[in-house]
């Protein structure tokens, strides 16, 4: 499944540089020096519609590049012109690159794209080293790469629609803890909300360390548990007090903790998160099993289809759910019994680590051997801080316990001997 989002993602990327060549070959033949400013716009909002690991420095952004590239020496523009191109996208593709909120992404947006515009207009073909295009040429790359963060900002939601991709923009917007999902799941849900929250955040780190995307499985982390808005107070860190499951028959106990995965989905989708999202829900817990349900069951012996007290799956197709799906182990394994220190905090990490990849739920994932080094690792270090040990203070009000004064003698002989 991978592979085929992969290819998707890959003829989304290359619609879009067809679509980028086009408009910069049209702005060409209407006049020379406003394509540079379309190019800024243009080279912005294709860095921008790519996923983050799909950016900079990999393949598909070569494989970008070298189609522009053709496309323009096919139609017959000048080097000069193919050039200033190559280096516009490359500016704005840096531009927008790690960026993570909407006024910060404009800030280098237009920093950038303005600042490395000049550079190419001042190389661009004229009559000779006095051409009176330059200045005007120079004005509009500089237009062009301060209009291209407000014009992509506009534009999002249609390259959205066009594309089926989640910009970085709209996925920033999605971390705000005042989105209206992750409000209900506060108010609701709150034993959840506060567990996503670790979750985003254990994923986000680890997800940084191997390569992957930050951004995408701290999103992802923070609404992977999102169905449990359904039924709150079925799950274990919501629950004050008595059990409920203790009153269900083990099969429907089941068929509750499965729910959350489709439940998940669709509330996702109701907030138009799309696919990518919603496969953090699906994938999260894979085809793991619900090893309490399925033992209770068979010691009642009503254990008919094993099938039933699994998750039903996929498991994990990418780098970024795997990732999630260790976090939510992790924190779930540590709150219930919180490492007293680090060496402990490893051990957790490494005993849930090991029993998923025996379970072979990180086999579709993508994650290597050395990919799993350095998730234990992150977690390690990410779960230390989380719930390391706390001084016990006294309660407010009290009073310390005296200190106890050695007797008479004893003190009359050290002060003697003090003298």
């Amino acid at each position: 499944m991978s592979i085929v989002n992969d290819s998707q993602a890959a003829l989304r990327d290359a619609a879009l540089t067809l679509v980028s060549v086009l408009a910069t070959l049209v702005a060409y033949q209407a006049t020379v020096e406003l394509s540079l400013a379309t190019a800024a716009v243009l080279a912005v909002a294709s860095a921008a519609q790519m996923h983050a690991r799909l950016a900079m420095g990999r393949w598909r952004a070569v494989a970008q590049l070298v189609l522009t590239v053709l496309a323009i020496w096919a139609a017959g523009g000048p080097g000069r012109l193919m050039a200033a191109l190559v280096v516009s996208g490359l500016a704005g593709s840096s531009s927008s690159r790690g960026a993570r909120a909407g006024r910060r992404w404009s800030r280098r947006a237009r920093g950038r794209g303005s600042s490395r515009r000049p550079p190419c207009s001042a190389s661009w073909p004229g009559r000779g080293n006095q051409s009176p295009r330059r200045p005007r040429a120079a004005l509009l790359a500089i237009a062009g790469g301060v209009l291209a963060a407000p014009l992509l900002q506009t534009l999002g939601p249609l390259l959205e629609w066009l594309f089926g991709h989640t910009t970085r923009l709209t996925m920033s917007e999605w971390l705000s803890l005042e989105h209206p999902l992750l409000q209900e799941l506060w108010a609701k849900a709150p034993g959840t909300f506060q567990h996503s929250i670790n979750v985003g955040v254990l994923a986000s780190s680890a997800a940084g360390a191997i390569g992957g995307d930050p951004l995408l499985a701290h999103v992802g982390g923070l609404y992977h548990d999102v169905g449990k808005l359904r039924a709150p107070g079925y799950f274990i860190e919501n629950q004050h007090g008595a059990n409920p499951h203790d009153a269900l028959d083990p099969w429907e106990s089941a068929a509750i903790l499965r729910a959350h995965v489709t439940d998940g989905i669709e509330l996702v989708r109701s907030y138009g998160m799309g696919d990518r999202i919603a496969e953090f829900v699906r994938e999260h817990h894979g085809t793991t099993a619900m090893r309490l349900l399925r033992d209770k069951a068979a010691a009642m012996g009503r254990l008919d289809d094993e099938a039933d007290y699994r998750y039903p799956g996929p498991r994990p197709q990418s780098r970024e759910v795997g990732v999630v799906m260790l976090a939510d182990q992790v924190d779930a394994t540590a709150r219930s019994a919180p490492p007293a220190d680090e060496a402990a905090s490893e051990d957790i990490v490494r005993r849930t680590m090991e029993r998923l990849h025996q379970a072979g739920q990180l086999a579709e994932s993508g994650l290597s051997a050395r990919d799993l080094d350095r998730l234990a690792v992150a977690f390690t270090k990410a779960i230390s801080a989380m719930y390391h040990r706390r001084l016990t203070y006294p309660p407010s009000g009290t009073k310390a316990p005296p200190v106890p004064r050695p007797p008479l003698v004893p003190r009359l002989f050290s002060r003697r001997g003090t003298r």
